[in-house]
């Protein structure tokens, strides 16, 4: 048992320990150009990745591109993480909120949170 506790990690676990901690869930929205629209382009679909990295999912995107999405007919790709970790405003603990509440009344490091 001492051997267990006093052992030094390889670096092979520390490597796939931080792969495991890099994967996460990803939200991809595709934006196509538009000129009828005041923004120029127009939203098509949301696709979300789950336990995926940042260079996989851009793989999954180039990809895409190739296929169904060519960036030469006015696709766009907007790559956001899933979830937001905020700090809570009355308890200051860490807490993980979709990052699409980020600044909305659903965000406990708001001020509105608190107030309704």
């Amino acid at each position: 048992m001492w051997q267990m506790l006093t052992e030094t990690p390889n670096a092979n676990t520390a490597s796939s320990k931080e792969q495991e901690m890099a994967k996460q869930d990803w939200i991809v929205s595709v934006y196509k150009q538009d000129r009828r629209t005041r923004a120029g382009e127009r939203f098509v679909a949301r696709y979300p990745f789950s336990g995926m990295d940042r260079a996989t999912v851009e793989r999954e995107l180039r990809e895409l591109t190739a296929q169904l999405y060519p960036a030469k007919q006015g696709w766009r790709f907007d790559v956001q993480e899933r979830y937001a970790t905020v700090r809570n405003l009355m308890t200051g603990a860490m807490v993980q909120i979709d990052a699409s509440e980020r600044g909305g009344p659903c965000d406990p490091s708001m001020e509105r949170y608190w107030s309704m």
